[in-house]
């Protein structure tokens, strides 16, 4: 059975606030969810847990419907916060589609042991673009290199380049294992930042 954690509905932080169509929504199914700003493309896969490893509570059932709609960014940032941060019991830092799930709404679950928590959202009926296409399409592409970097220091330099009103950053593959530079220069005064980051073994 496919469960959601914080991971599938925080990515509404990406999702632009300032407009009114598919790119302030987050996409749903029963597999992932997803966001895109038309630049970029973000999918968070859900997790299978074993139906008996479920919590078992009165009327507390899960649906075996194919779900595949879009939700406001909104409605995604309720059902994040309706997720326990972190439980002893792991199980319960997830929530998944209930049963009241039809054409205008879709129902999440989460649960304490002792309730449970219905997050209402509403669907919403705008065109979202053909994203499985885009992704399968990639994936027949063989990449011509496979590198591993430590999202924490690409975290670091992203921050240092954008204090420093740097927008745009060039990057530079050399090869499998081997370093990537970055590089970024400001307009006003062309002044420029030059990052080489090691890569790490997966």
């Amino acid at each position: 059975m496919k469960v959601f954690n914080k991971n599938n509905f925080m990515i509404h932080l990406l999702a632009p606030k300032d407009t009114a169509h598919y790119q302030s929504c987050i996409r749903i199914t029963n597999d992932f969810t997803e966001v895109t700003n038309g630049h970029y493309l973000l999918r968070v896969s859900s997790k299978e847990e074993k139906k008996e490893n479920l919590p078992e509570i009165d009327n507390l059932k899960s649906s075996k419907r194919k779900i595949d709609t879009i939700i406001s960014a909104d409605s995604a940032k309720e059902i994040e916060k309706a997720i326990p941060k972190k439980h002893w019991n792991a199980i319960l830092n997830n929530v998944w589609i209930g049963q009241n799930t039809n054409k205008e709404t879709i129902e999440f679950i989460s649960t304490d042991l002792d309730t449970w928590k219905p997050v209402i959202a509403r669907k919403r009926i705008e065109k979202y673009p053909n994203t499985d296409k885009i992704i399968a399409d990639k994936l027949k592409d063989k990449p011509s290199a496979e590198i591993c970097f430590s999202s924490t220091y690409m975290e670091q330099i992203c921050q240092q380049f954008r204090k420093a009103e740097i927008n745009s950053i060039k990057l530079s593959f050399y090869g499998a294992n081997k370093a990537m530079k970055l590089e970024g220069t400001k307009i006003e005064g062309n002044q420029k930042i030059i990052v080489i980051l090691m890569p790490i073994r997966d």
